[in-house]
């Protein structure tokens, strides 16, 4: 009546072939692996950018706006740092960078606006 459940060894090769095709993914990707980080810490470097200019605003607007300002700003600060996480997965280039952003929510962030714009060398990230 019916078909048969599948055996462990049915399973057993599918899931071998499962991990065989995603071996191959990750082999295929990996060459390009580091592009993908550059382009990762970009994304990153240029909510870096934005953040920074929000910053910046924040020291000449009225005590109310300056405040949303400097919560936009590290905001900006917080989005980038799983970008950057993933970048310096993909390329140790970028481990600083990903270090200095993990302290983003626990330093104010004009301690760490030299080391953020050292990082990022330019407001794209091409630097």
């Amino acid at each position: 009546m019916g078909r048969r459940p599948p055996t462990l060894k049915g399973r057993t090769a599918r899931g071998a072939a499962g991990l065989a095709m995603a071996a191959l993914a990750a082999l295929a990707g990996a060459g390009c692996s580091q592009s993908d980080g550059r382009a990762l810490a970009a994304q990153a470097c240029r909510k870096v950018a934005t953040s920074l200019r929000l910053q910046a605003e924040s020291a000449t607007a009225t005590p109310a706006v300056a405040r949303s300002l400097r919560q936009k700003a590290v905001i900006e600060l917080e989005r980038a740092e799983p970008l950057a996480a993933i970048a310096a997965g993909e390329d140790t280039e970028w481990q600083a960078l990903q270090a200095t952003l993990s302290e983003a929510g626990q330093v104010p962030e004009r301690y760490l606006v030299t080391a953020l714009r050292a990082q990022c060398g330019s407001p794209t990230g091409d630097g």
